[in-house]
C-alpha cells in the first residue's frame, strides 16, 4: 500500500472498506468501495485489491462458485 503523499501531509487517516468478488477461477473479478475516507485512498485500496493473488475458489455442493469478500484497509500515520 502506498499512502497518498498529499494525505500523509494533511494527516488524513481512516479505514476504507472494499467489497470484491472472487470468481469461480479464484481471481478477483470486481472491487468497489463500500466505505470511503477520501477518493485518493479509495483508489489505492482498489489498486491493492486488484493485485491480490489467486484465491482457492469457494465451493457449493462440490461446484466452484463466486463469493463476496469485504476487506477493511486501514490507513494510519505513525509519528515517532
Amino acid at each position: 500500500i502506498v499512502y497518498p503523499k498529499s494525505l500523509l501531509k494533511e494527516n488524513v487517516q481512516g479505514a476504507v472498506v472494499v467489497r470484491f468478488v472472487v470468481n469461480a477461477k479464484g481471481k478477483v473479478s470486481d472491487a468497489w468501495i463500500i466505505k470511503s475516507v477520501h477518493p485518493e485512498m479509495d483508489k489505492e485500496a482498489i489498486r491493492v485489491v486488484k493485485k491480490l493473488g489467486k484465491f482457492s475458489p469457494a465451493k457449493l455442493n462440490g461446484k466452484k462458485t463466486p463469493v463476496f469478500f469485504t476487506l477493511p484497509i486501514r490507513f494510519s500515520v505513525s509519528r515517532e
